[in-house]
């Protein structure tokens, strides 16, 4: 993976269709048409000196080496900047620590179902909170942030009239296996929960949807409950089957 790093100052007009609300100008296409340049390298920061000129900045030793240059572009002309690459700063930086994956205790209830689609299908419906509504049975409401789903990502839901706080804990993504978990609380009940969905491959378009629940209290919740939410879970994955067969 490269990285590249283009920055232009300039003005942006916002275009407005309906909700949407697009941008646009000649300097959103100059920033734009500048990610064709001539940098001899892959991995550089980019700035035109409507954003800034390197020799009003600060050069503290070990800086990078800025270089000035130009690109030709049709309907804009030349344009002027400045770009340093990133070469020996990145050979630079350490690699990250080996991420410790923590080992969570799945449950022993669970239901389960075979579905002919591709396992990154089925997982991406089963993240996507914005969908729940639509195969988590006996769910009313989903309330999430407006924003990209993410380990850490707090979300709440009412299931059956209960309100349940959720965080999503562990993604583990693998080529053939994808473990997915959150952990929850009913708050009308103080019990606190784990839910955690096992996807495996089973072919390039065939994969294998558990889910398993486990309770994180001791005593755990009546076994009536723990039976229910079972069968609901059971309609839920018929209906993940459903739409991931649908054609």
């Amino acid at each position: 993976m490269s990285l590249r790093f283009v920055a232009h100052h300039g003005t942006v007009h916002e275009i407005k269709v309906l909700q949407f609300t697009k941008c646009s100008g000649l300097d959103m296409v100059v920033a734009h048409r500048l990610l064709k340049n001539r940098v001899p390298s892959n991995e550089y920061i980019l700035a035109t000196h409507s954003c800034f000129d390197v020799p009003s900045l600060k050069q503290p030793p070990g800086s990078l080496a800025w270089q000035r240059s130009s690109d030709e572009y049709p309907a804009i002309g030349s344009v002027e900047y400045q770009y340093a690459t990133l070469d020996g700063v990145k050979k630079a930086i350490a690699d990250p620590p080996r991420q410790i994956n923590p080992v969570i205790e799945l449950g022993d209830d669970s239901v389960a179902v075979e579905i002919d689609a591709p396992m990154l299908e089925v997982y991406q419906l089963v993240i996507d909170l914005d969908q729940r509504t639509r195969w988590l049975s006996g769910v009313e409401r989903v309330d999430r942030p407006a924003i990209t789903e993410r380990i850490g990502l707090r979300h709440g839901c009412i299931f059956r009239g209960l309100t349940v706080e959720w965080v999503a804990v562990k993604s583990d993504i693998g080529d053939d296996a994808i473990t997915y978990v959150e952990e929850g609380r009913i708050v009308e009940k103080d019990l606190p929960a784990r839910a955690s969905y096992i996807l495996k491959r089973l072919g390039e378009r065939r994969t294998y949807l558990q889910f398993r629940m486990k309770w994180l209290c001791s005593p755990e919740a009546p076994r009536e409950m723990t039976d229910l939410i079972l069968a609901d879970f059971r309609v839920s994955l018929e209906t993940i089957k459903t739409l991931c067969e649908k054609p």
